[in-house]
């Protein structure tokens, strides 16, 4: 059954209901009304009775009730005529007669106020008797009222749970089989019948029908992505040892070029000229540059693999950093950079590997000195805030545009002002996973130009050194 026609069906069995007590509520005051009315009889009644106690007691005319009037009036002219006749002659046979006929005036006063009163009572016990009648009756119809319109709206809920729950309860059982990822059931449908719980259903259908299709393509994709993590994870293990591999291989060599070249320099080969002289200085830089280059490929190959295990031990930040300041000290200076320091005078204490967070400060110092314009400045900071403490190089270089701030700490990425005989792109990544395996973190600000401003954040140690 449609909802609407369900609602409108509903609608008129109220109306008819509600009529229906509404008679019986009228009946009932009609019979109530009829009582009132028969007030006026009941007046009169207490009117006959109150005189007829003042005639038997005083022989008053005070509150005659009309219904004896003209009983009264025949009286006071028989009373008026005995009194005449007593003023002429009170020992005639006349006088005798009229004080007969008064005498038994008033006694058939009292006769007839004493039968209208029993009269009445009669006719009021009578109608009593008829208005408890009409009462039951209306008390009846009333009860059959109440009746007809507790059964009547009862079947109504009966037919509208039987309408309604039925089809409620196949779609909760059907949400039970979808809970289940159980998407191939379906809901029966009527296809003759075309109300909005049928409707529902076939748009429940279709709901079950795209779900069953996301689910599958879900399914699909979670395989490939198990199958792609796998194949990057057995990549980067794959990676990782061979850098490893090539780092062994490549030291070796390296570390013999530089050797070699010093003990050239040195004048243990023979005397060499000035050109020869630059020509290993230069043979020297390079196989630096490349044996740190190799050190960087194999720290971040066993970070990306996990295996960049720091042991931390607490030690106080303010000498460690000025140590580090000093290592690389003769660098600045070369670059004609003033060099400055501010440090906190509280005894800030973190935990570190010393000598992976020297790696992150020389890195951090060495990149302020070779984007610094000659004659700049490079000042390092040392501050605490809260349980932080922050280490923070500031130069007045180059500095860094937005979108390469975006990118900076990504693997190999280098910025507009990358400088091709220095690095690849290692450095600051890794500087910032070695930063984060400390439990901190590492922060840029610059403006192009401007020179930058590079924090290193460390949680502060309540452990002593």
């Amino acid at each position: 059954m449609s909802f609407k026609l369900l609602k409108n069906f509903v609608l008129i069995v109220y109306l008819a209901l509600g009529s229906l007590f509404l008679y019986m509520q009228y009946s009932e005051l009609e019979v109530l009304k009829s009582g009132v009315a028969d007030n006026g009889g009941l007046k009169e009644y207490h009117d006959l009775k109150n005189f007829e106690k003042r005639w038997a007691e005083e022989g008053s005319f005070e509150g005659v009730p009309s219904s004896i009037k003209g009983d009264i009036q025949e009286y006071e002219f028989l009373v008026l005529t005995l009194k005449e006749q007593q003023a002429f002659d009170d020992a005639s046979e006349e006088f005798f007669l009229i004080q007969k006929s008064v005498s038994e005036k008033k006694n058939s006063i009292s006769d007839i106020v004493h039968n209208k009163m029993l009269s009445y009572v009669e006719s009021h016990v009578e109608q009593e008797g008829q208005k408890i009648e009409s009462l039951l009756l209306a008390g009846e119809k009333r009860f059959l009222g109440f009746l007809t319109f507790f059964l009547g709206f009862g079947a109504l809920l009966i037919f509208l749970i039987r309408s309604v729950r039925k089809p409620l309860d196949e779609m909760a059982e059907a949400m039970r089989e979808v809970r289940k990822e159980n998407f191939t059931y379906s809901l029966p449908i009527d296809e003759e019948r075309s109300d909005e719980l049928t409707q529902l259903k076939r748009d429940f259908n279709i709901m079950i029908r795209k779900l069953e299709i996301l689910h599958r393509r879900t399914e699909e994709n979670r395989e490939q992505l198990e199958h792609d993590a796998k194949q990057l994870k057995e990549s980067v293990v794959s990676k990782t040892r061979f850098i490893r591999h090539l780092g062994h291989e490549l030291r070796s060599p390296l570390a013999a070029i530089s050797s070699f070249s010093e003990l050239m320099l040195e004048g243990m080969h023979g005397d060499i000229t000035v050109k020869q002289e630059a020509s290993l200085q230069r043979i020297m830089s390079n196989a630096q540059n490349l044996l740190d280059l190799v050190n960087d490929l194999v720290d971040q190959a066993k970070a990306e693999a996990g295996s960049l295990e720091l042991k931390l031990e607490p030690k106080e930040l303010k000498p460690f950093c000025e140590e580090v300041l000093e290592s690389v000290k003769i660098e600045a200076e070369k670059g004609g950079l003033k060099v400055s320091t501010i440090f906190d005078d509280e005894v800030m204490i973190c935990e570190i590997h010393e000598i992976r967070f020297r790696q992150v400060l020389v890195n951090l110092i060495s990149n302020a000195i070779k984007f610094s314009k000659q004659g700049g400045k490079l000042e390092l900071r040392v501050l605490r805030k809260g349980d932080l403490a922050f280490v923070e190089i500031e130069d007045d270089g180059v500095g860094i545009s937005l979108a390469d701030q975006r990118n900076i700490f990504m693997e190999f990425h280098q910025g507009e002002t990358f400088q091709k005989d220095r690095g690849a792109g290692l450095g600051l990544h890794l500087s910032r996973q070695i930063a984060r395996l400390h439990g901190g973190d590492i922060t840029v600000i610059s403006e192009q130009g401007k020179g930058s401003v590079f924090r290193v954040q460390l949680p502060l140690s309540k452990e002593k050194v």
